[in-house]
């Protein structure tokens, strides 16, 4: 999540939010889930967390003076929180099992994706929602992509890869992979540069 946070051209302060709130939120789902929780629910707190964390550092920037006045700051800081929460993997599996005749199990999980990503969507729209009634600072979002570094940076590829790695940790790739996911982040994203 820190990494994508650098990548769209967050500072330190925003990279380490992200990063803090990932491992919260990862803690707190594995304790949900092992509590019979249902995902939607696991994932609307997850996400609610995100956007907690990234309204109270636009709110504390903005009355202790820490410096971070970047518009993108909330915007940068959700997206990253938020990242974890996606279903990247659930979206391979669909399309999968899609392509090998398995349309029935294909829209089961396309229609659990939406349900995911509806509870992403809520939490995050309902803490600034609330941050907007309370007049708090970081309760509007930009596009997280204004503030994102233009030019051909040679250190993006790099960080991709090692996003994509992380990544891969996190959904619990077999190690011999690892190498092939970090190649196919850093490619990704030098095509990614090339064409746009």
């Amino acid at each position: 999540a820190a990494l994508v946070v650098v990548i769209l051209g967050g500072g330190p302060v925003n990279a380490a939010t992200p990063f803090a709130v990932t491992t919260i939120v990862d803690r707190v789902g594995r304790w949900a889930s092992g509590r019979q929780w249902p995902p939607f629910f696991v994932t609307f707190f997850g996400a609610a967390l995100a956007a907690s964390a990234a309204v109270l550092l636009a709110e504390a920037s903005q009355r202790w003076a820490l410096g971070i006045d970047n518009p993108q700051s909330s915007s940068l800081v959700i997206a990253g929180g938020i990242i974890v929460l996606l279903a990247g993997v659930g979206l391979v599996a669909a399309v999968q099992d899609g392509l090998n005749g398995f349309p029935v199990t294909a829209v089961g999980r396309v229609f659990y994706l939406m349900l995911t990503t509806s509870a992403v969507l809520a939490g995050v729209g309902v803490v600034l929602a609330l941050a907007a009634q309370l007049d708090l600072a970081g309760s509007f979002l930009t596009d997280p992509l204004q503030g994102i570094r233009t030019g051909l940076l040679w250190w993006a590829p790099p960080l991709a890869a090692a996003a994509t790695v992380a990544s891969a940790i996190g959904a619990r790739t077999p190690a011999r992979l690892l190498a092939i996911s970090g190649m196919t982040g850093a490619l990704g994203y030098a095509v990614y540069m090339v064409l746009s």
